[in-house]
C-alpha cells in the first residue's frame, strides 16, 4: 500500500472515531449527562459529561455534573476534583458551595463542610440544600434533634422535598421512632409514589418493622418502576429471606446475576438461602464466590467458615482449604508481632480443622513464646495422641515435661487444663431487628464468631448457642429457664467503611441492665478487631472468682492462675460459697464483712492455678476446700475506661446516598 492509501486509511478511522463527537455539541452531551444520571446510568452519564468537556473544557455544568455523579458512586476525593475546578469559574455559586460542603463530609473534613453551607445561607437564608447539609452536619456529631428541627425546617418551605422527607424517615428510624418515621414516609409516597428509591425506602422501612407484607408490596412497586435496580432486587430477596421464601430468593437473584456477577452482597445473599435450605455446595460455592470478590468481606468469610465448621465431615478437603487462610493470616500477624491477633487467627483456624497438625503447633508456639509452658505442652499432647510421628515435635514435648516438674500442678499431680473450674454461665442474644447490616440475617454469624471467641476465656460457660429472639423479654424468659448468671442481647450496625457492635449485659434473675460495652472500628480487619475488643471487655468486666481446690494448713492451692492474669503477691478474699450474691445493680458480688473467712495472697503461680498463703480472720479456722475467693477490692479504684461511641458518626453516610 503507498503512502497515499495509507493516509486516507489513516483519515477514515480518524473521521469514524471523531463521527459521535460531530454528531452532537457540548450542550447535547450535557443533556445526555443530565438523562443518563436520572436514569440511575451514572457510568454513561460520566462518558457524556465527559465527551462535553473535551468538546468545551471551560464549560461550567458539566463539570458540576460530574462532581454529582462521582459523589453518588462515593467517590469522594474523584468528586472534589470536579467541584473545585467548577469553583474556578463560579467560586460563589450555590450549587458549588452545597456540593462541595457534602463532598467534605464524605471525605470526614467535618471542621470545614459546615462553611460552605453557612457561606450559601448567608446570601439566601431560605436555601434548603444548604439546610440539609447543616443536617447532616449535626447527625455527624450526634446532634439528631437539631438535625431533625434543621430539616423540618426546610420542609416547611418545600413540604413535598423528597430529599427531606426520606431524610426524616431515616432519622426518625435511627433513633427508634418508626411511628414519627411513617408519617414522613407516607409523605413522600403521596408525593413522590412512581419514584423507586422511595419504594425502596418503603420496603426497608416496613421490613424493619417485620410487616412483611406491605415491605413485600413495595419492594415489588419499586423493581415495577426499575426492573434493573439492584438495591431493590436484593432488598426483595431480604424480604423473601425473612419469609422463609428461599426458592423465591434463588429464583430472583438467579435473574440478576447475569448482569451483576461481580457483587459480593449478591453472593452473600444467595448463600444464606442455600444455607437456609441445607444445600451445602450450593452455600459454599456462593460464599466463596462472595469473598473472592471482595477479600475484606468479613461477615461473608465468618458465614462461610461457620457453614465448613457445622456441616462439612471432618475428612472434608475443605477445612483444610478454609483454615489455611487464617493459618496464613496468623503467620503475618506473628511476624508483625501482633501476637493476640495471630492467636485469635490460629484458634479460629483450628476451630475450622481441628485436626490441622500445622495449626496446632502454631498455635502451641505463641504460648510457647509467652512462656506458658504447660499450656504449650497441652496442646502438642493432643498431636502426640494422634500418633504424632515427628521426633522434634515429641522431643519438644519432652523437654516441655521436664520444665514443668517443679510447677504447683505436677508437683500436686493434677492436670490443671482438665479441673472443674468456677464458670459463669452466660445466655447469648440477638434482635435481628435492632441491627442494621448491609448483610442480611448476618447477626447469627456474626454472634457465632463472638461466642467462638468467647469459648476461649477458662471462666466462661454457655447454656446453649447464641439464640435470635423477638424481644428483650423473650431474652429474659429464655435466660431463666437455662438458669444463666447473666445474658447478653447483641447488636450490630454496618457500613461499607466502618463497623460497630453493642452489648448489653443483664442479670438472668432479675433482668436488670448492668452494663453496656460498645465498639466501632474502620479500615481493614474492621470487623474481627471490633469483635474482639467487645469480648474483652465483656471478659474484663467480670471479676475474678475462684474456688479453694487444695489445702495444706496455711497453705492453698486456687484454679486461677498467670492465663487468667493473676500474678504473685495478689489477694483474695475467701467466703462460703453460699455468702457470695450476683449484685442486682452492677456486675459484681455483694458479701457481709462478716463472712469473709479469710485472706488469700498468691505466693506461686502455674498457668491455671496458683499456690498461697492462707490467713485466717477468726480465731476458728473455718476455711474449706470448695470455699469461692474474689479479689480482694482496692479503696478509691479507678472508674473503667468508657467504651467508644456506638454507631458514631457514621449513619450520616446513609443520608449522603439520597440525591
Amino acid at each position: 500500500m503507498n503512502r497515499i492509501g495509507r493516509a486516507i486509511i489513516i483519515l477514515l478511522v480518524i473521521l469514524l472515531t471523531a463521527a459521535p463527537l460531530l454528531a452532537n455539541d457540548s450542550v447535547d452531551f450535557y443533556y445526555d449527562g443530565i438523562e443518563a444520571f436520572a436514569d440511575g446510568r451514572v457510568f454513561e452519564a460520566i462518558e457524556m459529561y465527559r465527551n462535553a468537556l473535551s468538546l468545551n473544557p471551560d464549560y461550567f455544568d458539566p463539570l458540576i455534573g460530574l462532581a454529582q455523579a462521582y459523589f453518588s458512586l462515593e467517590e469522594y476525593e474523584e468528586a472534589l476534583v470536579y467541584v473545585l475546578k467548577a469553583k474556578r469559574y463560579e467560586p460563589s455559586h450555590p450549587d458549588v458551595l452545597n456540593l462541595e460542603g457534602r463532598i467534605r463530609i464524605g471525605l470526614e473534613d467535618f471542621s470545614i463542610a459546615g462553611d460552605f453551607f453557612r457561606k450559601v445561607l448567608e446570601k439566601e437564608p431560605n436555601n434548603q440544600t444548604a439546610l440539609f447539609g447543616l443536617a447532616e452536619l449535626d447527625i455527624v456529631f450526634g446532634s439528631n434533634l437539631s438535625a431533625a428541627e434543621r430539616f423540618s425546617t426546610a420542609l416547611r418551605m418545600a413540604p413535598e422535598s423528597r430529599r427531606g422527607l426520606l431524610s426524616l424517615v431515616l432519622l426518625y428510624e435511627s433513633m427508634g421512632n418508626y411511628l414519627k418515621a411513617e408519617e414522613y414516609l407516607k409523605s413522600a409516597l403521596r408525593y413522590h409514589g412512581t419514584d423507586p428509591q422511595v419504594r425502596y425506602f418503603a420496603a426497608r422501612h416496613y421490613l424493619k418493622k417485620q410487616d412483611l407484607e406491605s415491605a413485600e408490596y413495595h419492594g415489588n412497586a419499586a423493581l415495577s418502576l426499575k426492573i434493573d435496580y439492584l438495591d431493590a432486587n436484593l432488598l426483595l430477596s431480604d424480604i423473601y429471606l425473612a419469609q422463609g421464601r428461599y426458592e423465591d430468593v434463588i429464583h430472583l437473584l438467579g435473574g440478576i446475576l447475569t448482569g451483576h456477577r461481580d457483587s459480593p452482597i449478591l453472593w452473600y445473599t444467595l448463600g444464606t438461602a442455600y444455607e437456609r435450605m441445607e444445600a451445602f455446595h450450593e452455600a459454599l460455592q456462593s460464599f466463596t464466590r462472595a469473598t473472592i470478590l471482595q477479600k475484606d468481606d468479613e461477615i461473608a468469610r465468618i458465614a462461610l467458615e461457620n457453614l465448613v465448621i457445622r456441616d462439612a465431615e471432618m475428612d472434608d478437603p475443605v477445612r483444610q482449604l478454609y483454615s489455611a487462610w487464617r493459618f496464613e493470616r496468623g503467620d503475618l500477624f506473628e511476624t508483625h508481632n501482633y501476637t493476640q491477633k495471630a492467636l485469635r487467627e490460629y484458634r479460629r483456624g483450628l476451630i475450622i480443622d481441628p485436626h490441622s497438625r500445622e495449626g496446632r503447633i502454631k498455635f502451641a508456639r505463641i504460648y510457647k513464646h509467652q512462656g506458658a509452658v504447660s499450656k504449650y505442652v497441652s496442646i502438642l499432647e493432643v498431636l502426640e495422641s494422634d500418633g504424632e510421628e515427628d521426633w522434634d515435635i515429641l522431643d519438644d514435648i519432652e523437654i516441655g515435661r521436664s520444665l514443668l516438674s517443679n510447677r504447683i500442678s505436677t508437683r500436686e499431680g493434677f492436670d490443671q487444663f482438665s479441673l472443674e473450674r468456677w464458670k459463669y454461665a452466660i445466655g447469648m442474644y440477638f434482635i435481628p431487628s435492632e441491627s442494621a447490616l448491609l448483610h442480611y440475617l448476618g447477626e447469627e454469624a456474626i454472634s457465632t464468631y463472638v461466642q467462638n471467641l468467647l469459648h476461649g476465656k477458662e471462666h466462661l460457660s454457655f447454656p446453649d448457642g447464641p439464640a435470635k429472639v423477638s424481644s428483650y423479654a423473650d431474652a429474659f424468659r429464655l435466660a431463666r429457664r437455662q438458669e444463666s448468671d447473666f445474658f447478653i442481647l447483641l447488636d450490630y450496625h454496618e457500613t461499607e467503611r466502618s463497623f460497630s457492635a453493642k452489648c448489653s449485659m443483664y442479670l438472668s434473675e432479675t433482668g436488670s441492665l448492668l452494663e453496656e460495652f460498645q465498639v466501632f472500628r474502620t479500615g481493614n480487619d474492621r470487623v474481627s478487631d471490633a469483635l474482639s475488643l467487645l469480648v474483652n471487655r465483656i471478659t474484663e468486666s467480670l471479676p475474678l472468682r475462684a474456688n479453694l481446690i487444695k489445702r495444706r494448713f496455711s497453705q492453698g492451692i486456687i484454679d486461677l492462675g498467670t492465663l487468667d492474669g493473676i500474678s504473685e503477691g495478689d489477694i483474695f478474699l475467701i467466703l462460703p460459697e453460699r455468702a457470695l450474691e450476683l449484685s442486682k445493680t452492677e456486675i459484681g458480688y455483694n458479701f457481709s464483712d462478716e463472712d469473709i473467712l479469710a485472706e488469700f495472697t498468691v505466693t506461686e503461680t502455674d498457668e491455671l492455678v496458683s499456690e498461697g498463703t492462707i490467713k485466717k480472720r477468726h480465731f476458728f479456722d473455718l476455711v474449706n476446700i470448695g470455699d469461692s475467693l474474689i479479689i480482694k477490692p482496692e479503696e478509691g479504684e479507678p472508674e473503667p475506661e468508657k467504651s467508644d461511641l456506638f454507631l458514631p458518626r457514621s449513619i450520616y453516610r446513609e443520608f449522603l446516598r439520597i440525591p
